[in-house]
């Protein structure tokens, strides 16, 4: 397949490789929960605190933050699980809506109710939301979200007396189909896929764990062994085998879903890297530090991106869909050429094949012109006979009309050479009689 993309896509779309390692086609492709993911247990309770005051009057407090954009509209509401690293005691946790629309309809810190951040209803941009006095030593925050009339963006906040905690999207679960029961069967054809296990992938680092850690400027996969209260992690890398010592700090665990925007496991993508060429692969992980995983079509290698170079395909953009007849052009020689639509992208791009070389091609949407049924200005359709002029010589063109495409674009092959022509409908005129 070639890989080439027209300049003005090279310039609007490059973007920097996180990393390239060599030898990622040996990484496993382990999904969260396999048998190599972690174990549904909770991490392990701190001592009781004291009773909190009733007007607690703490000292000024240290604040980590989290940006969560475009909040899922899924129906029932998603749950974004936040690992809080290290774990540490937290007086308060607040939410900020930025953007759009939200209903919050659960949250909890490790496995405790967190009544305060419960909306039952909708908050607006502006909106804010606190927790009731906590004074407990959090490792997981779960919130179930639920965006209304368009995209949401909120911010997580917490306060801490201890230290500046580190928090990450660590974990994203979409709502699950209702079990069947009395007044809900099962649907037609069978039962409905098994509910997965709550999720166990946010939260410490546990043996077992798949992971990347960050050594230098390189990054190393393998898989957790031990984990220690003194925040040092033991890692056996998959590249050589041998066991390393390493700071929790860095190393960041796999889980299905990127961080940073809606992107999963099994998800067809296209990257677009900084040798300003386009790969299309298939999403096979993520990781806590917001990178994706992604295998290529060309090699079948595994690769560590930044998920701003990622694009997800998507069924149609602009009114152009998979399998739809277009006509790209005019390219830079200013010619056009028949081709369907094998792939469309949520940044713009469609992938083309053209039907002279049965290549694929990665074009602009602005480049890429639907086959349509008739014209609207003069209502030529596919097949009408025409007469085509007076063109730049005076002369007049007797022809039929084999495709016509959005923006006016009439194709017509004339009768006297049989050649096909790109035309206006405005130099066209339909035979009636």
């Amino acid at each position: 397949m070639k890989k080439s993309l027209i300049s003005l896509i090279a310039i609007a779309l490059s973007f920097s490789l996180i990393a390239r390692a060599d030898n990622m086609e040996d990484l496993p492709d382990l999904d969260p929960g396999s048998g190599s993911g972690s174990t549904v247990e909770q991490p392990p309770q701190p001592l009781p605190p004291p009773p909190p005051p009733s007007a607690p009057n703490t000292p000024a407090s240290e604040a980590g933050t989290l940006r969560i954009t475009n909040v899922s509209r899924a129906s029932g509401g998603t749950v974004y699980r936040i690992s809080v690293r290290p774990g540490v005691v937290l007086q308060r946790v607040s939410i900020r809506v930025n953007a759009g629309k939200v209903v919050i309809s659960g949250a909890r810190v490790n496995t405790r109710p967190v009544r305060n951040l419960v909306s039952p209803d909708i908050l607006n941009a502006g909106a804010a939301m606190t927790s009731e006095y906590l004074n407990e030593r959090v490792f997981t925050i779960d919130l179930r979200m639920e965006a209304y009339g368009g995209d949401a963006d909120v911010t997580v906040l917490v306060s801490s007396d201890e230290h500046w905690p580190q928090l990450a999207l660590s974990d994203v679960f979409p709502p699950q189909p209702p079990t069947p029961g009395p007044g809900n069967p099962p649907p037609p054809g069978g039962n409905p896929p098994p509910r997965p296990p709550p999720p166990s992938s946010a939260g410490p680092l546990r043996s077992g764990d798949a992971v990347v850690s960050i050594a230098g400027s390189k990054y190393y996969f393998g898989v957790v062994t031990a984990v220690y209260d003194n925040g040092q992690v033991v890692v056996r890398d998959n590249d050589d085998g041998k066991t390393y010592v390493r700071s929790s700090a860095t190393v960041f665990k796999k889980i299905q879903c990127a961080t940073s925007k809606s992107m999963c496991s099994g998800d067809r993508v296209m990257s677009v890297l900084s040798d300003s060429k386009a790969y299309t692969g298939t999403v096979i992980g993520a990781y806590t530090n917001g990178t994706v995983l992604v295998r290529d079509d060309d090699d079948s290698k595994a690769y560590l991106r930044d998920p701003r170079s990622v694009f997800k395909t998507v069924q149609c953009f602009e009114g152009k869909c998979a399998g739809d007849r277009v006509l790209s052009g005019p390219m830079t020689s200013n010619q056009y050429y028949f081709g369907v639509v094998i792939a469309v992208y949520e940044n713009g791009i469609i992938l083309v094949r053209d039907n002279d070389d049965g290549k694929a091609y990665f074009r602009r949407s602005e480049t890429v012109k639907k086959n349509i049924r008739c014209e609207k200005s003069k209502g030529i359709c596919e097949g009408d006979l025409v007469m085509s002029g007076p063109m730049t010589n005076g002369a007049y063109y007797m022809g039929q009309v084999v495709a016509v495409y959005q923006g006016g674009i009439v194709a017509v092959r004339d009768n006297d050479d049989g050649k096909i022509y790109f035309r206006s409908p405005q130099y066209l005129s339909k035979r009636v009689n």
